[in-house]
């Protein structure tokens, strides 16, 4: 059995790829091969070893495409970039980069960590019509309204994304969707919001525990299901999800990233063990810059009954998310 796993990163996200990398290396020896494919955005030759060294530890094939020369080309198309940097896009454009046959490919965001077999997801079956295979999103139902979904549509989170290779590439998939993306400001997740748009019938579901964000260890199923999109999942996939995770999704918001020294993030712990089989053991963790609405976010989440404080922070979000549009 052949595994092919793409990520993306540029030079300071190198130490928390390698986590990950880490992780799913740990968790699925028994593979019978495992394809590392990075696409960088001006990886220095100091972390272009370290990551080398970690994946031949293993045994395993690591290929890196320098593919800064992407974010020209959007530039030139007028698209906007997310937070400042293109690198989001990149994974859409593995086609260009990568030169071996391809059976199946699964992209992981590199602040994800595999804890178990992925097995799953490599053998996963698609249909004519299905583009690629992805986890439901846990997001407000208004955002769905404001990047113009419907309200009955599931709205899917890019950070696990399983492609269907051939018909990827037949259909030419990336050309549709920067056209899209010349039309509209997607700030805010960029190329994510435009696969939800333009393929949701052609989405894949796939179960929440290969990309479990943050939020459903520190949130009651029954809160997640009041303040977010009621549609978007269930208590059993919850609580699924928290009991037998497969992939963590290490998302920050207020409680920060488990690479920031003044964090509380409930998987801090585990990153923390995954980082000491890594050339990155050393890592000296950095408090997280934050403007003064990040503060008082993380204030009023420390602070205020729960009750009270997710009815604030949904309205805020919403407020937020429509600056984007």
């Amino acid at each position: 059995m052949i595994l092919n796993a793409l990520y993306h990163t540029n030079n300071l996200y190198c130490p928390y790829m390698a986590v990950s990398i880490c992780s799913l290396l740990e968790n699925n020896k028994h593979f019978d091969c495992i394809n590392i494919h990075i696409m960088s955005n001006c990886m220095s030759n100091e972390n272009e070893e370290k990551i080398k060294k970690l994946i031949l530890q293993y045994n395993r094939d690591v290929y890196i495409y320098e593919a800064s020369g992407i974010d020209e080309k959007l530039k030139h198309m007028n698209i906007i970039p997310h937070y400042n940097t293109y690198i989001t896009y990149y994974k859409l454009f593995f086609s260009h980069y990568i030169k071996i046959e391809l059976d199946n490919l699964v992209f992981f965001d590199s602040d994800t960590i595999i804890n178990n077999k992925l097995d799953e997801l490599v053998l996963m079956k698609f249909t004519d019509n299905e583009l690629f295979a992805m986890t439901t999103g846990i997001m407000f139902d208004k955002y769905k309204e404001i990047i113009g979904i419907q309200n009955n549509q599931t709205y899917f989170n890019g950070g696990v994304i399983v492609f269907n290779v051939k018909k990827y590439i037949e259909e030419d998939i990336l050309d549709n969707i920067l056209k899209e993306a010349q039309k509209k400001s997607y700030a805010l997740a960029a190329d994510e919001p435009l696969l939800n748009i333009l393929f949701n019938n052609r989405i894949k579901r796939f179960h929440l525990k290969y990309n479990a964000p943050t939020h459903i260890f520190v949130t009651t199923p029954k809160d997640i299901l009041k303040y977010y999109d009621k549609k978007c999942t269930s208590i059993d996939e919850i609580e699924e999800s928290k009991n037998n995770t497969v992939i963590y999704h290490l998302a920050g918001g207020v409680f920060g990233r488990p690479w920031e020294s003044d964090n509380k993030n409930p998987l801090t712990e585990i990153f923390d063990n995954y980082i000491k089989l890594t050339p990155y053991k050393e890592l000296k963790k950095k408090p997280r810059k934050m403007n003064i609405n990040n503060r008082i976010q993380r204030f009023l989440w420390r602070y205020l009954p729960k009750k009270l404080y997710y009815p604030i922070f949904r309205y805020f979000a919403i407020e937020n998310i429509k600056n984007f549009k």
